[in-house]
């Protein structure tokens, strides 16, 4: 399976496996170390218009989560909104693939690089 290739999210959009092996360590350090930072980034991703408070910016930038403008990219937008599966606070964070529920992320790849080899049989 090629690092380019794109893996099913729970929001039903397609992202690179490799964001996602990325992104969800830092959303679950975020989720123990960072809450208020978690909650802002969750919120962003939301509604774009949502104003994240200066010092959970500056937090969201160091982790590459918030570009320098204060936008956060599509992919990562997609991974947060298919990451969290509550409405409001306090907020459940779960794996962003569609078939991971109660799995690895690992297991997840590896099965649908195996359903991928049997399409192509």
């Amino acid at each position: 399976m090629s690092d380019l290739e794109k893996v099913k999210l729970r929001n039903s959009t397609r992202e690179e496996k490799s964001t996602i092996e990325n992104i969800v360590p830092i959303l679950e350090k975020l989720e123990r170390e960072e809450h208020v930072a978690f909650n802002q980034l969750i919120a962003k991703c939301r509604d774009p218009k949502h104003i994240v408070f200066w010092s959970m910016s500056e937090i969201l930038k160091k982790y590459w989560l918030m570009k320098t403008d204060g936008t956060i990219d599509e992919s990562i937008s997609n991974i947060v909104k298919s990451s969290v599966r509550t409405i409001s606070q306090p907020f459940n964070l779960v794996h962003p693939i569609r078939k991971a529920a109660g799995k690895e992320i690992k297991e997840v790849l590896q099965a649908e690089q195996g359903e991928k080899k049997e399409d192509i049989k």
